[in-house]
């Protein structure tokens, strides 16, 4: 990640999606939303709330905390 990039957390979130191998239309199941409703999420981090998070800790098999802080 880019020091200047203000997407922290969705760049983390495609990051672990990415590495376990989880598509966004995969995810899109988990939230209810089309894929581009996904897709925005994880490219404008502000868009997500903390119920999201719970969700994105458990389908990633992360924290929350991992998510938010690093």
């Amino acid at each position: 990640m880019k020091a200047t990039d203000n997407n922290v957390v969705g760049n983390r979130i495609r990051s672990l999606r990415e590495s376990k191998g989880i598509t966004q239309v995969e995810m899109c199941s988990h939230f209810g939303i089309t894929q581009s409703n996904y897709g925005r999420l994880e490219k404008c981090d502000k868009r997500i709330d903390i119920q999201q998070l719970a969700i994105f800790g458990k389908v990633l098999d992360t924290s929350v905390e991992y998510l938010l802080f690093g």
